[in-house]
């Protein structure tokens, strides 16, 4: 009878010790760092001796029995091209690997041409294409060359001003379709009559030279408007922002026509503090460019809450982008988890990893699962966590995250398919989850259906839902309004990143998903999470699947 009673008690306490955390030793020693990425960073080829042997990953002492720990794997299914989701509204991206070109024009209104000057002509060119200490941070060509790991490079130039017929005020008050239409005649944005005067004035070979794919539209087009931000008093209706559209004409291959487009103003090198036209500001060049390549934003348009911390350059334009959007733009691959894992992490910034958390995975990034990755402030991260960080004014700054740790996010992004009416009015005949993208069908197209404004999130049933694309959880579980970003426009601190110890058991996720213990899409998690020891050149994860009960 004793044997048997000990048998019963050692068989609950070894299931508590596969799901749960109290038992997993965090203070395993680090594992030894595998050889540094080359600038290329982690792909399908990457030698097996690169991804972290059993032998080389700290081991748990959860019960006298050994536990296989080696239950992932660097993911081999091929990702969507970051232009792929754009071309299924019949749009285009700027292509996120190789070498790309950038047609750069700085547009100069019939009242703003003593702004024009040489100083400021050689300023933008600094922005867009000069090296790193040619600036007060980073070009946008110098942040993606080393936000991709050296798998982007941009190229291109920036043209002498272009003197546009209207003064700023009749620009302003230029004529907009109410109705969304192709072809002359459409026009959604006062900047659509601008490029239309670019269009007819400079001639095709230059078009053709930044048409890289032969699509017979410009890869990527810029401008850079000589006037204020907000010049017009920044009242709806007032096109002197900073923002990414579409022209809405259709392609020629002859002389390629702008698709995809970013405008802003000259003043936005020089609005953080510290920054001027000598040492300019590229932030928000490179968020406007960060759109170029197909990447949301992650703030909430309606100001109501701040669901990925606002500490993302897609988010407030500060630092390097999180491993979500660099999966997003392939510059990198996730290791896959399908069971008990063992996982040195290490900086995100400088080797991009990250780890995949979904048991049924379509193998994209198109889907729901959580993100695990080991954020450092070094590399682009360090100079907007240092001091007050960055901002436009001392009331207006925002300091990124200072101190080393873990990011766990929840993403939400998988895919919606709506089919037409193939006959007047075209309604829409249905709306279904997918995990494929829509090409080439003029009736069915795709977009992610969560986002971070709730007010444009969708779930095919139709009507808002609360679902949000990106959501940085925050490792205090934090469940009140107070201090909770999810709910308030509140700024993560540094007490958002996970530190060695801290757990979440595979029945706890409630207080940190916020809305259900469960994905968005009802199936469990089905793991705990455990922090392991850090340090500058790494994490350990300690990953456990919960037993299937039932």
């Amino acid at each position: 009878m004793k044997k048997i009673r000990k048998k019963i008690l050692i068989l609950p306490l070894l299931a508590m010790a596969l799901i749960g955390c109290n038992n997993v030793s965090s203070s395993a020693s680090l594992a030894p760092s595998s050889e540094p990425v080359t600038t290329e960073g982690p792909s399908s080829e990457t030698p097996s001796s690169e991804v972290p042997s059993s032998e080389e990953l700290s081991s748990s002492e959860e019960s006298s029995e050994s536990i296989e720990t080696t239950s992932y794997e660097l993911a081999t299914t091929e990702n969507y091209s970051n232009r792929t989701l754009d071309h299924s509204i019949d749009m285009t991206a700027l292509n996120s690997l190789g070498t790309q070109k950038m047609l750069v024009v700085p547009v100069v209104f019939t009242d703003t041409a003593h702004h024009a000057t040489d100083e400021v002509l050689t300023m933008i060119d600094k922005v867009f294409f000069g090296e790193s200490e040619e600036t007060g941070w980073e070009s946008v060509a110098s942040y993606y060359h080393k936000s991709s790991f050296g798998k982007l490079t941009l190229t291109g130039e920036v043209l002498p001003y272009f003197y546009s017929m209207w003064s700023t005020f009749e620009f302003g008050a230029l004529e907009v379709s109410e109705e969304q239409g192709y072809g002359e005649g459409n026009y959604w944005d006062q900047t659509h009559h601008l490029i239309e005067e670019i269009y007819n004035t400079l001639p095709a070979e230059k078009f053709l030279e930044y048409d890289q794919d032969g699509d017979g539209h410009v890869d990527a087009f810029w401008m850079i408007y000589i006037a204020n931000i907000h010049h017009l008093g920044g009242e709806d209706g007032d096109p002197f922002w900073a923002y990414k559209f579409y022209w809405n004409r259709f392609a020629d291959p002859a002389k390629p026509t702008p698709n995809v487009y970013a405008w802003a103003s000259y003043n936005f090198a020089k609005s953080g503090i510290g920054y001027n036209f000598n040492i300019p500001d590229a932030h928000t060049y490179i968020h406007e460019t960060g759109h170029l390549f197909g990447l949301p934003d992650y703030y909430d348009y309606d100001g109501a809450t701040a669901p990925a911390g606002a500490k993302d350059m897609m988010d407030h334009n500060i630092q390097d982008h999180n491993m979500y959007s660099k999966y997003r733009l392939n510059w990198s691959k996730p290791f896959v988890v399908t069971g008990h894992a063992d996982i040195h992490l290490r900086p995100a910034e400088s080797t991009g990893d990250f780890i995949i958390i979904k048991d049924g995975w379509n193998g994209h990034v198109y889907d729901e699962y959580i993100l695990i990755e080991y954020y450092t402030p070094t590399g682009l991260n360090f100079k907007d966590s240092q001091g007050n960080g960055y901002g436009s004014s001392s009331n207006n700054q925002l300091r990124g995250f200072n101190i080393n740790g873990v990011r766990i996010w929840h993403v939400d992004s998988r895919l919606i398919t709506y089919t037409h009416e193939t006959t007047p009015p075209y309604k829409i005949a249905s709306a279904e989850w997918s995990d494929e993208i829509v090409l080439g069908n003029e009736f069915s197209y795709t977009v992610i259906g969560p986002s971070n404004t709730t007010t444009r999130s969708r779930v095919p049933e139709g009507g808002e839902t609360t679902n949000k694309l990106l959501h940085l959880i925050d490792a205090q579980g934090v469940t009140s309004r107070v201090g909770n970003w999810l709910r308030t426009p509140t700024t993560a601190g540094n007490a958002a990143l996970f530190q060695t110890g801290k757990c979440i058991a595979a029945t706890g996720w409630k207080k940190y998903i916020q809305t259900s213990e469960t994905f968005n899409d009802g199936s469990p998690i089905g793991y705990s999470i455990e922090i392991g020891e850090m340090d500058d050149n790494g994490v350990n994860i300690i990953i456990r699947k919960a037993p299937v009960v039932g």
